[in-house]
């Protein structure tokens, strides 16, 4: 492969291979707070309706997002009807609530928001400043008899019926990897609270607490342009773009389809603004004008303001599948006292 790597993530995007003794003293002091945050005796917000939350361990780039769609699929198909309920951190200013269809949601809802609205078509979705007022609009909604979220396992004001932690396939599960030392939001001893697991197909079980563990593949589901219509990548020069958490991972995905020539990373959830465009042109430029090959995500939120002159960015679009839909139906159903 040609071109240089450039990584203009920062410093807070990075996550060293080995530790220093430093990071790690920082790492087991940020592991004991997450414990006593978690354990901190709290009022939790409580939905008439079942709440079951897809969450994870490590910070970004393990497949959240996909797994809560296919989920969605999954309880739809069971006969529940699924009300999808994500965060937005603030990134809509003045609006605490964002849900799917109403005027301004487009514009203003974050990349998985607006990811899951468009897999989703027709299921009540809501991304939410503070989850719990989320959480009450959809109890509240007559369309949907079942709450699905999005990224819950550290929300601890919200209760759920069931929490469903996805991991990957090379997750450190030691103290010392818990941030800034490694990719952990919490201690591994918090994978107690957890109902279920859901690893990648062939990933070793390890040391996790006996829970059931459902196992799933991502597929890349098509490839498409800004507008959704199928493209070939097939000997096309490309050259990856992303902003996520972990883009060595759709890097990968990429170099399957096209002819890689760079690979240009940004921080986790870049918004677009003149300074991006800037280093897009300049990168798209010094590659002679390879066809640029994004992550949903990005195209989620660069999509509209994409400008720039030479070919048109190309989406890789992937799909979580699971291994054993009936077993998951099933014990889902069990739990949650539904046929």
């Amino acid at each position: 492969m040609s071109g240089p790597l450039r990584d203009r993530r920062g410093a807070a995007g990075r996550l060293p291979e080995s530790p220093g003794a430093g990071r790690i003293a920082l790492a087991l002091l940020y592991g004991l707070g997450a414990r006593c945050h978690a354990a901190w005796p709290r009022r939790r917000v409580r939905t008439a309706k079942p709440l079951v939350s897809v969450g994870a361990l490590e910070v970004g780039g393990v497949g959240k997002t996909p797994a809560v769609a296919a989920l969605a699929v999954l309880l739809a198909a069971a006969g529940w009807r699924p009300g999808v309920l994500t965060g937005h951190a603030g990134q809509a200013r003045g609006r605490r609530l964002l849900a799917a269809g109403e005027p301004g949601f487009d514009a203003a809802a974050p990349d998985e928001a607006a990811l899951l609205a468009a897999r989703l078509s027709g299921l009540p979705l809501v991304a939410a400043r503070r989850k719990w007022e989320g959480a009450r609009r959809l109890d509240a909604d007559p369309r949907c008899d079942l709450i699905l979220l999005d990224d819950g396992f550290q929300h601890h004001r919200l209760a759920r019926t069931l929490d469903l932690v996805l991991l990957s396939a090379d997750a450190p599960l030691r103290a010392a990897r818990v941030l800034p030392a490694g990719p952990l939001r919490e201690r591994p001893s918090a994978l107690a609270r957890a109902d279920a697991f859901l690893l990648p197909e062939g990933a070793p079980r390890g040391d996790l607490p006996e829970r059931p563990v459902f196992r799933f593949t991502m597929v890349v589901e098509s490839t498409v342009d800004l507008a959704g219509r199928p493209v070939d990548l097939a000997g096309e020069r490309c050259l990856a773009v992303a902003a996520i958490a972990r883009p060595e991972r759709f890097e990968r995905t990429a170099a399957g389809l096209c002819r890689l020539v760079g690979r240009l990373r940004f921080r986790d959830h870049r918004l677009w603004d003149a300074a991006l465009r800037r280093e897009l042109a300049a990168a798209l430029a010094a590659n002679d004008g390879a066809q640029p090959l994004l992550t949903e995500k990005d195209a989620a939120r660069w999509g509209r303001h994409w400008d720039l002159p030479g070919p048109a960015p190309a989406v890789i679009r992937v799909a979580l599948r699971w291994s054993d839909p009936a077993g998951l139906r099933r014990w889902i159903a069990g739990r949650l006292g539904g046929a």
